[in-house]
């Protein structure tokens, strides 16, 4: 007896080692946190963060609004998290509610994409047999590099899609392994649908990625017929359970002008060497030199392992995509939309990772057992886990303690002179934006200064703080988490309507600071969240003048301004300008959607509910089977 009880505990050491080993690298990446009590804020982490305070407000009152934001971004009531990642949306706020601070919810979320991340390259691994030692070694390495990283220090959403990469190469490799059912069109349908909710890039980019695994896996398949047909179900329940992602897109891009992302010059953004850390942006030598060997070594051997070389050649071709050596000047003059809409070339990072990750795994696997090469490959992966977890806890412990940004000054008193870049109106188009010494248009003398100041969070900002005691008590008060956007402000042009003329992102900033932060600050107008989405505004006016209102509308919105319906005149974010009258006024927002995004809507609802309740009845029948 006691035999058996040895033997099964060993058995399941055997299997869940690598697991825990996971556990601990994402514990060691997350210790610098545990130990100084302090959040990496960054601008992302104001944009997300404000996206799910939103949620969190709908959970705490009961008041939902699926499209007008009635709780965070100034209770402005523009659109965002019906655009952008909906069920993520909801899933995190929910999180944020249960978890009560953002310094909890924070930590919950490193420990949850490592997870997700780590387990899933390690089951990717596992899926092509590798060994369970390089297996793991290749799942730390994951989650110490590229996508994953960039949760951790900046809050960029993207690496969600990173975590969950894995499971969509998953079900490629099983393309190429399973000729007879080369399709797993449930899980496949799972997987993309979940990303589809929380990053729509990344669903497009993965989709690319799959593309070659289709076509090899439909050369090689004696039954074509019927991987096409699950290849239509996956697709077709895919849009079922992201109706309401693509139903909202229609929604709003087709009956509205929406205002264009920042954005960002393509050669500055694309992947470059640096001596130490992979980063987003960055690859360290050492990093460099093993992808380099791997996909020599996966060339080499092709006929030993067709997918190593399937998966390596791929994952090359998106890291050279993604790098600096492609001559983006000449891909942003000829294709200039990509600035908005990719931003960034080392997003392609994505894909190349965790195919290049799992050729090393499947290469090292090859390698005879206890032989010196074997050994020294395994060093060498472990040599350059090292190297990068040593960066990221650098970089963490810098983005914790120590945010630093330049003063700077110019001469001339006939131009911009202060802290805030956004302050003073009149120099907006001449400073905004800029980088270096902000030396551009109208700015003609300007002077880079020595002076530093300790500030809580990166970036640009048209609201900061240097009260970084005030700061940790936002971050860690659970009835003070929406103060914490009034503290530190960030601006952003993403899903904002626009009116009258064609705007850049960086206009479309200024006048929503204009027009809505401003006033939201001066505290004339009081706020009230009503049933069915609606949002009040409240005021005391001692004239009858036209005044500009602090929200946000789009075609669909309907104003009631002391009960009575208008159509004002808009400004040129969608600002309603109307009459007011003595006294006490009353706008009520409300955005109406039609009957046919409700249709869409409950399609998603009843199509989870169907796919949740499958999945239960498959456990439960699998239990039984095994009992």
């Amino acid at each position: 007896m006691k035999y058996l009880r040895k033997n099964n505990l060993q058995n399941w050491l055997e299997k869940l080692w690598p697991y825990f080993a996971i556990l601990i690298a994402i514990y060691l990446l997350m210790k610098i946190q545990l130990s100084n009590h302090r959040v990496v804020l960054d601008i992302d982490t104001m944009f997300h963060y404000n996206r799910f305070y939103d949620i969190v407000e709908q959970f705490r009152t009961g008041k939902f609004s699926y499209f007008q934001s009635n709780f965070g971004f100034q209770q402005s009531g523009r659109i965002i998290n019906a655009l952008y990642g909906p069920l993520f949306a909801y899933l995190n706020g929910f999180l944020v509610y249960v978890l009560g601070s953002w310094y909890n919810y924070q930590l919950a979320s490193y420990f949850i994409i490592g997870i997700i991340g780590g387990f899933g390259m390690y089951l990717l691994a596992q899926k092509c047999q590798a060994n369970k030692i390089i297996s793991t070694m290749i799942a730390i390495l994951y989650i110490n590099i590229g996508g994953i990283q960039t949760w951790f220090d900046h809050t960029n959403l993207m690496a969600w899609g990173a975590a969950f990469a894995p499971f969509v190469f998953i079900e490629g490799v099983n393309m190429l392994q399973n000729k007879d059912h080369p399709v797993r069109w449930v899980r496949l349908m799972l997987i993309m649908s979940i990303i589809a909710q929380t990053h729509l890039l990344s669903t497009i980019l993965f989709t690319i990625a799959l593309i070659p695994f289709v076509v090899i896996s439909w050369i090689n398949s004696p039954y074509k017929k019927e991987l096409l047909i699950n290849l239509l179900k996956a697709v077709l329940g895919t849009l079922c359970l992201t109706a309401n992602v693509w139903g909202s897109l229609l929604l709003i891009l087709k009956t509205n002008n929406i205002s264009p992302t920042l954005s960002h010059q393509l050669a500055i953004n694309a992947l470059t060497i640096s001596d130490c850390g992979t980063l987003r942006n960055t690859i360290s030598k050492i990093t460099l030199i093993l992808v380099l060997i791997q996909i020599i070594y996966a060339c080499l051997t092709w006929k030993k392992s067709k997918i190593n070389f399937i998966v390596s050649i791929e994952g090359g071709l998106f890291l050279l995509l993604s790098s600096a050596i492609i001559p983006w000047k000449i891909v942003q003059a000829k294709a200039e939309f990509l600035t908005n809409y990719l931003q960034f070339p080392h997003r392609l990072l994505i894909a190349a990772y965790p195919l290049i990750l799992l050729g090393i795994a499947i290469s090292v696997t090859e390698l005879s057992d206890g032989s010196l090469v074997k050994k020294l490959a395994l060093c060498f992966v472990g040599l350059v886990i090292i190297e990068n977890y040593a960066a990221n806890y650098a970089r963490i412990v810098q983005r914790t303690t120590f945010n630093h940004r330049a003063v700077y000054e110019v001469k001339s008193k006939k131009y911009f002179t202060g802290k805030n870049m956004y302050k003073q109106e009149k120099y907006y188009d001449f400073v905004y934006g800029l980088h270096g010494k902000y030396q551009a248009n109208g700015v003609k003398d300007t002077n880079q200064g020595n002076l530093y100041v300790k500030v809580a969070t990166r970036g640009d900002y048209y609201k900061n703080t240097l009260d970084l005691t005030k700061v940790w008590h936002l971050t860690h008060d659970a009835n003070q988490k929406g103060e914490l956007f009034n503290t530190i402000i960030k601006v952003n042009p993403d899903y904002l309507p626009t009116y009258h003329k064609k705007m850049t992102g960086s206009l479309v900033d200024y006048y929503y600071i204009k027009d809505v932060i401003d006033p939201y600050l001066t505290h004339k107008f009081s706020y009230r969240v009503l049933n069915n989405g609606r949002l009040e505004l409240k005021w005391n006016s001692e004239s009858t003048k036209k005044i500009t209102l602090p929200i946000i509308m789009y075609k669909q919105s309907r104003l009631v301004l002391n009960k009575k319906v208008v159509s004002p005149q808009l400004s040129y974010i969608g600002n309603p300008r109307i009459k007011q009258k003595y006294g006490e006024n009353i706008a009520i927002l409300q955005f109406i959607s039609p009957i046919w995004f409700t249709i869409l809507f409950m399609l998603t609802v009843v199509s989870w509910i169907l796919l949740v309740s499958y999945g239960i009845i498959k456990i439960l029948r699998n239990e039984r089977v095994i009992s």
